[in-house]
């Protein structure tokens, strides 16, 4: 069965070789039990560990059935021992962290039982060695004895052909000593069973053959008792490998078996996940921040806002809107967009001071925020409804009364209630009292009801008067047609470019226009209608009525993209000036006032979130062939290399860090890797190869690699809608990040498993095994 010819074994230390066995030459067959006895260092160990595939040697050979051996390569010996020799050792042969069933389960698992064979094998080997009161306890809680026995019953567990046993009993008391003889005995009776033992009075007692050593040579083989004849084809074993459903098994087996090593690899993981997510975000948040305040074209850069236009200047159809509102990260699309750049002023009265304060804001999107930006309160809903930055200076309910700011002239007496707003929310401002510019979050009907005010604000009024043109006559009477011919027919037409704004005034009918006398005294002077009237101070002297009545007078208003409108017929009236205030007003009701100067969509906003999202909807819309302009990430010629190297300096920065992480990271686990190396060297001593082994740890890392993502996953998308605290971390990763952090944990986890396997087997399993017990 299993032959040594002229066998030596030498170990090296430092400068000095020791030979361990000494052209050992020795035979055993199926049947026998032998038992191997001698001194310390006599070699006793050593020749088991070569016989059974343990260890190494330098010179002779080794016959298995026939088969010479001695030129097997590491992984060859592995199946041999896998296969055909099931080893007991004196020590450090058993998972502490496995219970009795889980160690004899582990044998038949690599084998690639099946679970329902598993079980009652198992079971037959728990009876069969006596163990069926503790199967289900830890091995670290048994005693010498039982942990012996479980032992023996995971190598019973396959029908290996050679058994050998390296002092069972040497920490047993005698009768649990002959308790493990007697098994090994009856396991002889169709197997080859080998021990080492110093104890001679079993050996006598049970063994068949008896063979000493003495430095490294055998000086003695008796034949105490008449072995069983069996044949090698009867006993032939079953061979198989591990299958790749038994090293998942087994991997997830280690990992709730050492549940505190577990938690602590996973709360590593989790660590080296979070930092990388929050370090990655951080540094998406600083690139994105906005280059520049300050803009030539346009006064509101807030990341919120896109500009979009189409290359041929076309308006923009309801269709085309509709579609752009449905592009990912697009909250909102804004026709009127000319109202961002517009400035509102609202007045104060400070109770401290006894004096007026003024402060500005600059109208933003409501749609641009969330729920995690409000500081109390909610969003606005209807038109007169807006949320301000808090600032300290209002609070929820309090009534903002705005005027457009175009044009005003802060005065104590000034009137800014063009429009009254009610604080609904209050969200949080990186301002102070001392900035010029707050924020003033409005509903789409909000800025769709000041919008016209800022149209207005960069339009140009038109009037033109067609009727009687007076002039130089030396006559203080009215100039018609009709009573003197030197009078011809002629038309003016006038920019009313000193009012201040349009007034709404909806008692109004559509198509009338209000204003007062003072006006049209102007155009009485302008036009040449009396020759009297050459200042304000003869303002008296011009008929209104009379001159409303004898000219035809039409209106347009020449808006930003619309130069060409036509003048339009309309109803004048005018009245008597109750303050010199309103001599700066046109009055109209909303309609009228929409009609002329609301406008086509020409050029719209797109509302997005931030930066970030701003960036990607850039991209689709110029992919699309839109003329895009993002006001935020305008960079001027003299920032252009300081927004370079700052960029730089981030990137740097983050993959600094983000590289340290995962270093530290991985030496960390590492150490806890390696600290179950004891555990796998015993997987491997069972006959493992290196791939299944190999297998088993991968699946034991990935896994609660993969258990970590998903916590840490869960934690953030639950942060996201509850802990507002948390910094948003999920919307800043798209698939090609995932796929890269993903790729990245998987090379790292991927490395350590293999440097692991390498130092599994790097050595025999006993040199291995020695060196973990030291």
């Amino acid at each position: 069965m299993l032959k040594l010819e002229r066998v030596s074994k030498y170990y090296y230390s430092g400068t000095n070789i020791v030979q361990a066995l000494r052209r050992i030459d020795l035979e055993g067959n199926l049947g026998e039990f032998i038992a191997i006895t001698g001194e310390s260092g006599s070699g006793k160990s050593t020749l088991l560990n070569v016989m059974s595939g343990l260890d190494t040697y330098e010179e002779g050979k080794v016959f298995f059935n026939g088969k010479d051996i001695s030129h097997y390569t590491l992984e060859e010996l592995e199946h041999y021992r896998k296969d055909y020799i099931g080893y007991v050792f004196q020590e450090y042969n058993i998972i502490d962290s496995y219970t009795v069933y889980q160690n004899i389960e582990l044998a038949l698992t690599i084998q690639g039982y099946s679970k329902a064979q598993k079980h009652n094998r198992v079971m037959k080997l728990i009876d069969q060695v006596g163990l069926s009161h503790v199967a289900n306890q830890r091995a670290s809680k048994l005693s010498g004895g039982e942990i012996q026995r479980t032992v023996i019953a995971r190598t019973l567990a396959k029908d290996y052909q050679i058994l050998v046993c390296d002092e069972p009993t040497g920490n047993l008391n005698e009768e649990a000593a002959k308790g493990i003889f007697r098994i090994l005995r009856d396991i002889s009776r169709d197997k080859l069973v080998i021990v080492v033992t110093h104890d001679v009075s079993l050996v006598d007692a049970y063994a068949t053959r008896k063979i000493r050593l003495y430095d490294g040579e055998i000086v003695e083989d008796s034949l105490l008792a008449q072995a069983t004849e069996v044949s090698t084809k009867a006993a032939e074993p079953r061979l198989s490998n591990t299958k790749l459903s038994g090293s998942i098994a087994i991997g997830l087996g280690n990992i709730a078996t050492a549940p505190k090593k577990t938690l602590f690899t996973l709360f590593t993981i989790i660590f080296m996940l979070a930092v990388v997510f929050f370090v990655y975000t951080a540094g998406v948040i600083e690139r994105s921040k906005a280059f520049t305040a300050d803009n030539p074209y346009f006064l509101n850069t807030d990341p919120s806002r896109i500009i979009l236009t189409k290359d041929d200047g076309s308006i923009f159809s309801d269709t085309e809107l509709s579609a752009l509102s449905l592009i990912d990260n697009v909250r909102g699309v804004f026709n009127n967009d000319s109202v961002f750049d517009s400035v509102f002023i609202t007045r104060r009265y400070n109770t401290e001071t006894l004096w007026n304060d003024f402060y500005l804001f600059k109208p933003l999107p409501s749609l641009s925020l969330d729920d995690r930006d409000l500081v109390e309160g909610r969003f606005p809903e209807a038109e007169d409804e807006v949320v301000v930055g808090n600032f300290g200076v209002y609070e929820i309910d309090d009534e903002i009364p705005v005027a457009n700011d175009y044009l005003l002239i802060k005065s104590q007496s000034l009137d800014t209630s063009q429009f009254v707003f009610t604080v609904v929310g209050i969200v949080a401002e990186p301002l102070d009292l001392k900035d010029d510019l707050h924020y003033f979050y409005l509903a789409n009907s909000g800025l769709e009801m000041i919008a016209p005010t800022s149209i207005y604000e960069n339009s140009q009024i038109q009037i033109n008067i067609n009727g009687t043109e007076k002039y130089d006559m030396a006559t203080d009477t009215w100039i018609t047609p009709q009573m003197d011919d030197t009078v011809a027919v002629g038309d003016r037409t006038y920019g009313i470019s000193y009012t201040s704004w349009v007034k709404i005034d909806d008692s109004l009918a559509d198509g009338e226009i209000m204003t007062f006398d003072m006006m049209y005294f102007d155009f009485c002077r302008n036009f040449g209608y009396k020759k009297e009237i050459t200042d304000d101070f003869d303002a008296g002297l011009c008929d209104v009525p009379d001159f409303i009545a004898s000219h035809v007078i039409t209106y347009r208003a020449i808006t930003t993209y619309e130069s060409d409108k036509p003048f339009e017929p309309l109803t004048f009236l005018s009245r008597n000036a109750t303050d010199s205030d309103q001599t700066m007003k046109l009055y109209m009701n909303r309609s009228t006032y929409l009609h002329f100067f609301g406008e086509e969509s020409y050029q719209v906003t797109l509302i997005v979130r931030d930066t970030f999202e701003g960036k990607q909807v850039v991209k689709e819309l110029e992919d699309l062939g839109y003329k895009v302009f993002y006001p935020s990430q305008v960079v001027a010629n003299d920032e252009a290399v300081d927004v370079v190297v700052r960029n730089t300096v981030i990137t740097l920065l983050v993959s600094t860090i983000i590289a340290v992480v995962f270093i530290v990271g991985y030496f960390v686990l590492r150490k806890l890797v390696f600290s179950k190396l004891k555990d796998y060297l015993i997987i491997r001593s069972l006959g493992t190869s290196k791939k299944a082994i190999k297998r088993i740890i991968r699946a034991e890392i990935f896994f609660v690699t993969f258990i970590a993502v998903v916590s840490i996953m869960a934690f953030l998308i639950i942060s996201e809608y509850y802990l507002y605290a948390i910094p948003e971390v999920i919307r800043f990763f798209r698939w090609p990040d995932y796929l890269v952090l993903g790729l990245l944990v998987v090379l790292v986890m991927d490395l350590m498993a293999v440097q692991f396997t390498r130092s599994i087997f790097k050595a025999s399993v006993i040199s291995a095994l020695k060196g973990v017990e030291r």
